[in-house]
């Protein structure tokens, strides 16, 4: 019996996901480390009568997405900067102020959220030497999930890697192939980059996918990825970790970094590292179809101090509408960036949640995104779903 196909795909993208210190220390299972438990301690006699879910035996993998999880459970791609190691392993890189981990138990935050796939290239990764990378790379394998950015070989760290999404009604979950394996005509290949331009100390590991601006070699050395990625899948996502933090506008090397991507092949660019949302921006093609930049998705879950005017406790979950038109007989398929829809988010008690329309908070993040972002053409609208959303083929 034939399938049924759906028309549209849905990709839920958020920026840093920091599940390590004391997030790790509520968890149902910890690293080691005394110092941030006494914290964590702390905090639940000051907060749990305000924040029950606090009280000890309460905080679960469910907890951290607060109500933002049906929204993951929505997508058939998710997709985050996993700005945490995930190991055991307590020998710190030296010389290095911040370091976050968590322990692999906990992994299962990413699967209870459907969590697809990971951006590895960050300035966390490494935060425990190449054995903690490792112990990550091994953790989300075992749990069936993407990753690209940095991993135990470089061939991998580079990428692409490749997801088939299914495009039957049924949710299915992406499978990871090979860019050998045969296309099918009911699913659509995704192919997966990532990269980061920080911490510069990590050039001496050669699975960590480091960047500089120096060109022409950092278009030498991106141009063949890119191209690779391209002929072989039906749509490319590039995860880049880039830019100082708190800072609105992106400078002009990324700006021109991110429009040539897009000139390039890339069809997504997913940004993050500012700490705080930043702009998106709309790029039409020579051939006419269109490319979008997410400069900064900004952080969706840690438990960072909150800084009062770049406001890094809201940021939001960004959902790209795809339109899928007839495979042609090779089973390759023609999409198409159909919408951009944006839930504005806050994190607040070690917990994300979706934010209503008539939040004041809802509101800044709201005009903030209007006020830096290059949308030549496009216009903003209001969702019925306490959304933004921002129409790109028309």
């Amino acid at each position: 019996m034939a399938m049924n196909k759906q028309e549209k795909i849905l990709i839920n993208l958020a920026g840093d996901v920091m599940i390590g210190r004391l997030i790790d220390q509520l968890l149902p299972t910890s690293v080691h480390n005394p110092e941030e438990a006494a914290l964590v301690h702390q905090f639940r006699l000051s907060r749990s009568l305000h924040c029950p879910y606090l009280q000890k035996g309460k905080y679960n993998y469910e907890t951290i997405w607060g109500n933002t999880l049906p929204l993951w459970k929505e997508g058939n791609l998710n997709i985050i900067n996993l700005e945490t190691s995930v190991t055991t392993h307590d020998k710190l890189w030296p010389e290095k102020v911040f370091n976050y981990r968590t322990h692999p138990d906990n992994i299962a935050c990413l699967t209870t959220a459907n969590i697809h796939h990971v951006s590895l290239a960050n300035n966390h990764t490494l935060d425990f030497g190449i054995k903690g990378l490792e112990e990550t790379c091994d953790s989300l394998e075992k749990s069936g999930i993407s990753y690209v950015g940095a991993s135990k070989t470089r061939q991998h760290a580079l990428g692409p890697v490749y997801l088939d999404i299914p495009t039957t009604i049924e949710k299915l979950k992406p499978v990871p192939i090979s860019s050998t394996t045969p296309r099918s005509s009911t699913s659509i290949r995704i192919g997966l980059l990532s990269a980061s331009d920080h911490p510069s100390d990590w050039s001496s590991v050669p699975s960590f996918h480091l960047i500089t601006y120096d060109r022409p070699q950092l278009y030498t050395q991106l141009a063949p990825l890119i191209a690779t990625a391209r002929s072989n899948c039906d749509f490319v996502i590039f995860s880049i970790h880039w830019g100082p933090n708190y800072q609105w506008i992106p400078d002009r090397k990324i700006q021109e970094l991110g429009r040539w991507m897009i000139n390039e092949g890339v069809d997504l660019i997913h940004g993050h590292s500012s700490h705080h949302i930043q702009g998106v921006e709309i790029v039409k093609r020579q051939n006419q179809t269109y490319g979008l930049i997410i400069f900064g998705c900004g952080d969706f879950l840690d438990d960072y101090a909150i800084d009062k005017q770049y406001r890094n406790d809201l940021s939001a979950l960004f959902r790209l509408n795809l339109s899928i038109s007839s495979s042609n007989s090779d089973n390759k398929k023609s999409i198409h960036l159909h919408s951009l829809s944006i839930f504005p988010v806050r994190c607040s008690n070690f917990q994300v949640n979706r934010l209503e329309k008539e939040d004041t908070d809802w509101i800044w993040i709201h005009q903030k995104l209007v006020q830096l972002s290059k949308i030549d053409n496009k216009t903003w609208t209001i969702g019925e779903d306490n959304n933004i959303v921002l129409d790109i083929n028309s």
